[in-house]
């Protein structure tokens, strides 16, 4: 809109001097002169144009760096953020190893109490499953002094033990092994009650005994008890349905 403003301008000043310039020729220099200063104007005119075009597109530039570095700032600080929950994040990692090294420590000599109380326990406890029951305890003091196991897993392992030593207590349960603290070699069958009695019979159910807890040895059973521990036999085995027993208990004096 500048531009033609002064061009226009600049049109009407050639037409008016021009009869002037045809009818007086001294004029020359003064029309001349008024030339000059319409194109220095023109320029001026036209730089003024190009200053302006040049400070709409800083402007625009610096509304864009404004934006650039808001957007920038808001990033660093959910940068800053992140990197300071990560920083308490790696502390609480770092308390948390600290503290399992600390219960490890504990935990260790603790577990061995744990071994040697079930080790006792099972040599005073009524001998079932006599050389199963020691061969899981021999096989847990090895695990513990394995380095390639981790504690933890040498921990369930205990726990596993004091578990079915926990299960026996409410079960009934009959086998063939030879019988624990005797001599023979021979296969008996043998009946648990729980942890309260143990009995065997031999092969041909004739002969059978009971457990004696407080002499650590075997007390020979009656025919009336042999009859009632074969019923209790094949009640653990399935064979006959749920009854009553009545089964020979050794009492202490």
């Amino acid at each position: 809109m500048k531009r033609n403003l002064w061009l226009s301008l600049a049109l009407f000043s050639l037409s008016a001097l021009t009869p002037i310039t045809r009818a007086d020729s001294h004029l020359e220099p003064v029309i001349e002169t008024q030339k000059k200063a319409l194109d220095s104007a023109s320029l001026t005119h036209k730089k003024i144009e190009t200053i302006d075009d040049n400070t709409d597109v800083l402007i625009q530039e610096f509304h864009n760096v404004l934006r650039e570095t808001a957007l920038t700032s808001k990033y660093n600080q959910n940068l800053s953020d992140q990197i300071a929950e990560q920083e308490k994040q790696k502390q609480r990692l770092i308390e948390q190893r600290a503290s399992l090294a600390r219960t490890r420590q504990q935990l260790i000599p603790q577990m061995g109490n744990m071994i040697d109380v079930l080790d006792q326990f099972i040599t005073n406890d009524v001998p079932f499953l006599w050389d199963e029951r020691q061969a899981r305890i021999q096989e847990i003091k090895k695990l513990q002094g394995n380095p390639t196991l981790d504690t933890s897993d040498k921990f369930r392992r205990i726990l596993e033990a004091y578990q079915i030593e926990t299960e026996y207590g409410s079960t009934i349960e009959s086998w063939q092994a030879p019988l624990p603290f005797s001599d023979s070699p021979t296969l008996m069958t043998q009946l648990r009650i729980g942890r309260l009695a143990l009995y065997y019979l031999t092969p041909d159910q004739q002969q059978g005994g009971m457990w004696n807890s407080q002499s650590k040895s075997w007390i020979v059973l009656s025919d009336e008890g042999i009859r009632q521990v074969s019923n209790a036999i094949k009640l653990a085995e399935q064979q006959i349905s749920p009854q009553l027993l009545s089964l020979p208990v050794y009492r202490a004096d």
